[in-house]
C-alpha cells in the first residue's frame, strides 16, 4: 500500500499549502512571529537572517512542505530536524526574560501564525472555506503541532479557539519590543540597497495581512493607496491563477522550496505588473445583503463599533475581512479579529447590527447567534454600552464607539467594557 504520509492526499492542508501564492504571506507570518519579544530574541541571537534574509522563511517552508506532502518517514524526519534545531536556541531576551525555542508557548504561537496567515490568504484568493473545512485544516495541523512536542491540553480545540487565542495573545503578550522592531525592519528590508519605493507593493500586501496594532508597531502604512494596492494584488493573483500551469502553480510534492522560490518571485512580479498597470476598477457599487459596497472605502461617515460574541460561555472570535473581497469593500466590514466593526459609509443612513450580520452571512435573532440556534431554555441576550437591550438584537443601531455584547446561553458571562485602542 502506498504511503501517503501523515495526511491523506485529499486533505485540506494539502489543498492550501500546495498553492504557490501562499508564499506571498510569508513576510506577514514572519512579522507576526517576531512581534513576540521572545521569538524575536531567538531569531536575533541564533539566526543568520541578516546574512541570508529569506533563509529562515525558506527553511520553515521546506520543512512544513516535507511534513505536509512527504511520506511518513520524510515527514517525521522533518519534524525531528525542527526539534533538533530548537535544542540550542535558548538565551535571555533584552528585558532579562529567559527563552527556549522548545517552550510550548512559543511553539504554539509560531504555528498559529503559519496556519492563520495561510488560511486567510487562501480564502482571500480562492473564497472562504466552509466551517467544516476550516476546522479540518486545524485538525490536520495538530499532527504537526503534536510532532513538535506540544501537550494536547495546550492546543486550542477548534479553529475558532485558535483565532481567539491569537486575539488574546495580540492583546496581552505579542507586543513588539525594540528587538522585534529591529528584526522586523531586516525582514521588510532584506536588501538595504533597494530603494524603499520598490518595496511598497510588498509592504502593502504584508500590511493587509497584519492586525492594525502590528502595522503601527512596524511602521507599515495602510491608507487608501495601500488598501487599493492590497485588493489589486489579490485580484491579480486570482486572475493569474487560471493561466499558470499546474507545475508552476502548485507544490505537489517534496521538491519544494528551491522550485517554489523562483516560481514565487515570478508570481509576485506578475502580480505587481498586473496590479500597477491595470485600469482602475469600476466605480459601480454592488450590495452585500442590502449594504452598499464599492472598490474602495468611503468616508462620509467613519465610525467604529465593537462586538463581543459569546456562545454557551465560550468567546467566539469575529473573523477578519468580513465585508471585504478581492474587488470590493462594504460599508460595514472588519479588518482583523479584534471585534472592531468599521462603519465607513457614503451617507448618513442608519446601519444596524442586523445589516452587519447579513454582510457576514450569519443569522442573528433572539434565538440565533453565530451559526448556533438556541435550544429549549436558551436565548440570545444583548448588552449595549453596559445596558440590556430587550428587543431583537438585529435592530441595534451601529454608532461610534458602541460596545455590543451578544450572548447565547445560559450561561451568561460578565464581560468587561471594551477599551478602545489609540487611533479610534
Amino acid at each position: 500500500m502506498r504511503d501517503e504520509g501523515l495526511l491523506p492526499a485529499d486533505s485540506i492542508a494539502r489543498r492550501i499549502d500546495r498553492e504557490m501564492f501562499i508564499l506571498l504571506g510569508g513576510t506577514a507570518a514572519l512579522l507576526l512571529q517576531v512581534a513576540h519579544p521572545l521569538v524575536a530574541a531567538g531569531v536575533d541571537q541564533h539566526s543568520d537572517f541578516r546574512r541570508a534574509p529569506h533563509g529562515r522563511l525558506l527553511r520553515t517552508l521546506d520543512t512544513t512542505l516535507a511534513i505536509v506532502f512527504g511520506n511518513s518517514q520524510t515527514a517525521r524526519r522533518a519534524m525531528a530536524r525542527i526539534n533538533g534545531r530548537h535544542v540550542t536556541v535558548r538565551g535571555v531576551a533584552a528585558d532579562g526574560t529567559k527563552y527556549d525555542a522548545r517552550d510550548p508557548a512559543l511553539l504554539l504561537w509560531v504555528q498559529c501564525t503559519l496556519i492563520l496567515t495561510s488560511l486567510r490568504l487562501y480564502e482571500l484568493v480562492m473564497g472562504r472555506l466552509s466551517d467544516a473545512e476550516r476546522q479540518a485544516y486545524w485538525q490536520e495541523a495538530k499532527v504537526i503541532v503534536s510532532g513538535l512536542g506540544l501537550p494536547e491540553h495546550l492546543v486550542p480545540a477548534s479553529i475558532a479557539d485558535l483565532e481567539t487565542y491569537e486575539r488574546v495573545m495580540l492583546e496581552r503578550t505579542v507586543i513588539p519590543d525594540a528587538t522585534s522592531r529591529a528584526v522586523a525592519h531586516s525582514v521588510l528590508r532584506p536588501y538595504p540597497r533597494v530603494p524603499d519605493r520598490l518595496w511598497w507593493p510588498a509592504d502593502a500586501l504584508t500590511a493587509g495581512l497584519l492586525p492594525r496594532s502590528l502595522r503601527q508597531a512596524f511602521g507599515l502604512r495602510y491608507g487608501k493607496r495601500e488598501r487599493l494596492m492590497f485588493r489589486a494584488s489579490i485580484v491579480a493573483v486570482r486572475m493569474t491563477i487560471p493561466f499558470v500551469p499546474s507545475f508552476l502553480r502548485r507544490a505537489a510534492g517534496t521538491t519544494m522550496v528551491r522550485e517554489m522560490k523562483g516560481a514565487a518571485i515570478a508570481v509576485f512580479l506578475t502580480l505587481v505588473v498586473v496590479s500597477c498597470g491595470a485600469p482602475s476598477p469600476s466605480l459601480t457599487r454592488t450590495a452585500a445583503a442590502g449594504v452598499p459596497c464599492g472598490p474602495s472605502e468611503v468616508f462620509t461617515r467613519h465610525d467604529h463599533a465593537h462586538l463581543t460574541v459569546v456562545v454557551r460561555g465560550q468567546l467566539r472570535t469575529l473573523p477578519a475581512f468580513i465585508g471585504i473581497s478581492a474587488t470590493s469593500i462594504c460599508w460595514l466590514h472588519t479588518h482583523d479579529t479584534t471585534g472592531i466593526i468599521h462603519i465607513e459609509a457614503g451617507d448618513a443612513r442608519q446601519l444596524t447590527l442586523g445589516d452587519f450580520f447579513r454582510v457576514w452571512g450569519v443569522a442573528l435573532s433572539t434565538i440565533s447567534l453565530a451559526g448556533e440556534r438556541a435550544a429549549s431554555g436558551e436565548s440570545v441576550q444583548a448588552i449595549v454600552n453596559g445596558t440590556a437591550y430587550a428587543q431583537d438584537p438585529s435592530g441595534i443601531l451601529l454608532t461610534n464607539h458602541e460596545d455590543i455584547v451578544l450572548q447565547l446561553g445560559p450561561p451568561f458571562l460578565q464581560i468587561a467594557a471594551y477599551v478602545w485602542p489609540a487611533g479610534y
